[in-house]
């Protein structure tokens, strides 16, 4: 096999087995054993994303330069790089993290562990996540590119018409939180961008899939959990236990929620543009519209933004 070939002449492997993996939501994943050791492979494919991909390395070097164990750790090639470039997709290798890749766990716990990563300094290098309005502004990209298509699915365009009014109620809400938060300070942490549905509990807790990474405020990894007060609570008292002082921001929450959901939407939007085969693609535009991101829409808009 090519890929089996090409990671023993750059890396300092030999692989003598390689099956699919059906971790990851975005690009093609495997599962290689090198003399009874198994690895994790990654290649990101995607035009779009591919490059935030690659940028994510910079920031799992600086977590395991300062010894955060509780993250996948990520092989070098035989030139010590951290990724590199295979048919026109980029590749990593990482060590196999055998798990449950679960959404059940005490979020407290998840908490602990993400103290600890908002604990390291940044590096100057990573990519920052600034207060922008790219996310919707891109969405109105791929719409007008969806209706100059030759031959645009009508089951994608229906679907955006008829929750039209739903994407304008999300588009004013995210200018009205962009227009408070973008002129406040806000202090910037390594986050995740999906941290709670990134765990995989074994023999010990990770977090893995590290893709979105960036500097940002905290309310990028925690948005998920502010529709339910137990949750937040919860989230409050381990930063009191842990002595990490960082009162949430519910204009951050809004601001990272309403942004979201175009992000979300947008992934779905450029896999329907690339993908040879689209039904599946269809589908998923149709069904984001009844999703579990409303839920945290609808707390999002009972917020005063202010």
């Amino acid at each position: 096999m090519e890929l089996v070939k090409f990671i023993n002449k750059n890396y300092s492997l030999n692989i003598t087995n390689i099956k699919k993996a059906t971790r990851g939501f975005y690009g093609e994943t495997w599962i290689l054993e090198n003399n009874g050791q198994k690895f994790f492979a990654k290649i990101d494919y995607n035009p779009w994303h591919k490059k935030t991909y690659k940028d994510s390395f910079k920031v799992i070097d600086n977590l395991l330069t300062e010894r955060i164990d509780f993250i996948p750790t990520v092989i070098k090639t035989a030139s010590g790089k951290s990724c590199c470039n295979f048919n026109k997709g980029v590749l990593g290798i990482f060590e196999y993290i055998d798990g449950e890749h679960s959404e059940n766990y005490p979020l407290e716990q998840l908490i602990e562990h993400l103290i600890k990563i908002y604990e390291v300094r940044p590096n100057k290098t990573l990519k920052r996540d600034h207060i922008t309005l790219t996310n919707y502004r891109n969405f109105e990209k791929l719409l007008t590119k969806i209706k100059n298509t030759k031959s645009p699915d009508n089951r994608v365009l229906q679907a955006l018409d008829n929750n039209r009014s739903l994407l304008n109620h999300i588009k004013d809400r995210l200018y009205l939180c962009y227009s408070i938060c973008k002129n406040q300070p806000h202090p910037l942490f390594i986050t995740n961008g999906d941290a709670g549905g990134n765990c995989m509990i074994g023999k010990k807790f990770y977090i893995i899939d590290w893709d979105e990474a960036k500097a940002a405020p905290i309310e990028r990894d925690l948005w998920f959990f502010m529709h339910k007060s137990e949750q937040v609570e919860i989230i409050n008292k381990t930063f009191e236990k842990l002595g990490f002082r960082h009162k949430l921001n519910y204009n951050l929450f809004s601001y990272y929620c309403y942004s979201s959901f175009f992000r979300y939407l947008n992934e779905h939007l450029n896999k329907y543009l690339y993908a040879s085969y689209k039904e599946q693609v269809v589908c998923d535009v149709c069904s984001y519209f009844s999703s579990w991101i409303l839920e945290q829409i609808a707390f999002a808009d009972k917020l005063i933004i202010k």
